[in-house]
């Protein structure tokens, strides 16, 4: 199971002023405490937002939902890695019957 946490500025486009956004760097500070506060409220993973509450990421992935044959990803401008996994499933989803997209989605939408 998963918890959302706070709004994260640095996944929101117009909030952001993080020099490391959609970098991936050594600076896993952000990244350690939302796992750790994850893991003592009994979850195994923390889900970072925008400021207007559409998920961002993982603490320590990105994320697809899944809606029937469809697989959804946070665009880039969320300030979001351009992970090589999540590349190449954007590339090859459709190889085995799926459609791939970057598109917005919502805590709303993910409780459903």
């Amino acid at each position: 199971s998963v918890t959302a946490g706070a709004p994260w500025s640095q996944h929101d486009p117009a909030q952001s002023d993080s020099a490391v956004a959609r970098y991936k760097t050594l600076a896993y500070t952000d990244a350690v405490a939302g796992h750790r506060q994850a893991r003592a409220a009994g979850f195994d993973d923390a889900l970072y937002c925008t400021m207007d509450g559409h998920v961002a990421c993982s603490s320590i992935a990105n994320i697809f939902a899944r809606f029937g044959n469809r697989l959804v990803t946070p665009p880039l401008e969320y300030g979001v890695i351009a992970g090589v996994m999540r590349g190449w499933i954007l590339e090859h989803a459709a190889t085995v019957g799926f459609e791939a997209a970057e598109e917005s989605v919502n805590l709303e939408t993910l409780k459903q």
